[in-house]
Formats: C-alpha cells, structure tokens, sequence
C-alpha cells in the first residue's frame, strides 16, 4: 500500500533538528532539571505506541526495518547465555568457553541445540528494536482493530478506497515559529521561538478544502478513560501546539484551507474496547496555548508560558527549580484552600 507523504526531512534529521516540541514542554513543566538533562527512559508502553504506530501508517515492510519480532529462546542456563553473549562480543569458541566458566568443552552439537538458535536471531536483529512474539500479537490486534473499526478504519484504508477529493498524509514533521512570545528577561519585549510537531497523519479534504490534523494514541487504559490521560499526560498542550503548526503549514501549501479541530485515535493495548475518536475543544486548546485552570483550581502552564519559563532558564541557566522558586528565594506557596468555600 502506497501511503502519501511529505517528508521535506528524515525522521532522523526531524528529532534532530533543535526546536522546541510538545515533549520537550512537557518535560519542562515536569521539572527543568528533566528537561535540561534531556534523558527519557523508553517504556514498554511507548515501545508498543510507536510500534503501533509505525506499523499502521507505514507498513509491514518500514516495520520490519526497525522492529525484530524475537521467537528464539534465550538459553536456560547462565553458563549458555554466559558462551552467547561472548560469542556475540568476540566471536570465538575459544574466549566463549573461558568466559562461560564450563568445564567441559562445548561441543558442535551443543551449540547448535542450546546457543546458536538464540546467538543467530541477536546477530539478525542488529540495530532493531526487539519485541517477544506475544508483544507483535498484541501490536498486529490493535493495528487490525484501529483498520477494521467503522469509524477509525477510513483512515487507515488503501489509497484506491478513500472518496474522491479526499488525500491522507501520514508522518507530517513541520517546522514552524510561535510567535511573540514573552521574553521574561526583558520587559516589553518579544520574541520568536521556533518550534516542530511530527504529525501522524492529516486528513485533507479537496472538495470542501478542509484539514484534519489527528494523532494516534495507545493507552493500557480504557480507552474510556482518555479524558483523564489528556490531562495527566498534558496532551492539551500538543493539541494546541500542533494546531498552530498546521495552520502555518496550511497557509503555505494550501492557502484557503480550513484548519478543522484537532483530534486524537485512541486505542487499547488490551483490545477489550473499540478505538475511540476524541475531538478538541476550544476550550482545549485556549488551555493548552494560554494555559488556565483545572476543575480542582490547579493552575495549568500553556505552551507560551513555558517557552517563557524556557527562555528564563536558559538566560539565567539554574535548572534545578522552576523558575518561580528562583524567584521566591527558594519558596513555593501552597494556598491549598484559598478558593475553597465553606458552608456551616
């Protein structure tokens, strides 16, 4: 299945590219020093998103190119895997059986039963991401479920089967500047931040000239429950943040388009529910750009009020607080109960 895409850079050359992102912010609202060290252990749970993702919108064959779907056994004793892991390092019987610690010589047929099944499938996965045979069981249900599914499946068809008029782009990196940001250094000033999202894909519609940005999402969670990852995972900032890259994007390559609210394609890993469409609001996204507050009074930082607090961590370089503690001495407020009303 050929799958339309613009791709005016690698994903490689996109992750790359120094700009400000939807993680990035997220990291920072976390903690600057998160953000300044730039480290992200890589779960099982985005493992499997990104192969999810991976295998649905590019296919079987970029799939393999990055995955290995492992169903060789790893050896049972320590010695064996003591003799593979030496033999993947040196690729010598001789150092493998000194390294293993056996005693006696590992023989021909030994090897060929117990070791090299496991040493072969290491040496052919290579520079992939491994998944266990059950884990690229769970990933092809929910990628056949997201396909067959009556309202997300459109999305995810043969080219020769979409209506007239309409295109589907998948894995659209943009590069765009949000604009007149407030420099907190410097009084009345304002200033440009360059900024990228990697969309998954983008409904163009010819025939009403209508865009429909959309990011796919799994959840080991119902899916729903999604409302509830929106807010922990802050995917109101991506929302928002995408929808200003592909309105730029848009008035470049499609001048007179509408940009349509954004959308996230949420699926369960466990597969006991079917995907669900959920839809941004505007509300959504004014938080998610000029941040606000939640139903609990809990301030929330929008994507400008970060690249705020990002631009005075990066003038005054101190990372270990935010930016607000410098600012208090070393003080947070808690005000726990300042909008609490109380009835007698």
């Amino acid at each position: 299945m050929q799958k339309t895409k613009i791709k005016p850079m690698t994903e490689k050359e996109y992750r790359a590219h120094d700009a400000v992102n939807y993680s990035s912010l997220s990291k920072l609202d976390y903690s600057p020093k998160a953000y300044k060290e730039a480290k992200q252990e890589e779960t099982l749970a985005m493992i499997k998103g990104s192969a999810v993702d991976c295998l649905l919108t590019d296919g079987e064959d970029a799939f393999h190119s990055q995955y290995y779907v492992m169903t060789a056994t790893k050896p049972k004793s320590e010695q064996m895997q003591l003799y593979v892991q030496s033999m993947l390092e040196n690729d010598n019987r001789d150092i493998a059986q000194t390294m293993s610690g056996y005693k006696t010589t590992v023989t021909d047929a030994k090897w060929e039963k117990e070791g090299q099944p496991y040493y072969d499938a290491i040496k052919v996965s290579s520079g992939k991401s491994i998944l266990d045979y059950e884990t690229y069981a769970q990933i092809k249900a929910v990628v056949d479920t997201l396909k067959n599914n009556e309202y997300t499946g459109k999305y995810f068809t043969e080219k020769s089967n979409l209506p007239e008029g309409i295109e589907i782009m998948y894995q659209v990196p943009i590069i765009f500047t949000v604009k007149n940001v407030a420099d907190p250094m410097v009084d009345t000033v304002e200033v440009d931040i360059e900024s990228k999202a990697l969309l998954d894909l983008i409904v163009i519609n010819h025939s009403s000239k209508t865009i429909s940005p959309k990011d796919l999402k799994t959840t080991g969670k119902p899916v729903l429950n999604f409302k509830s990852s929106f807010v922990y995972w802050k995917y109101y900032i991506q929302a928002s943040l995408y929808t200003e890259g592909v309105i730029q994007w848009a008035m470049d390559k499609y001048p007179g388009y509408t940009v349509e609210p954004f959308e996230f394609i949420v699926a369960e890993m466990a597969n006991q529910n079917p995907p669900m469409i959920y839809r941004v609001t505007d509300e959504d996204l004014s938080v998610g750009e000029n941040g606000g507050r939640d139903l609990n009074n809990n301030e929330i930082k929008g994507y400008r009020q970060l690249m705020e607090k990002l631009l005075w961590h990066r003038a005054t370089n101190k990372w270990d607080y935010h930016s607000e503690i410098y600012e208090n001495n070393g003080i947070s407020f808690l005000g726990a109960f300042e909008k609490s009303v109380y009835l007698f």
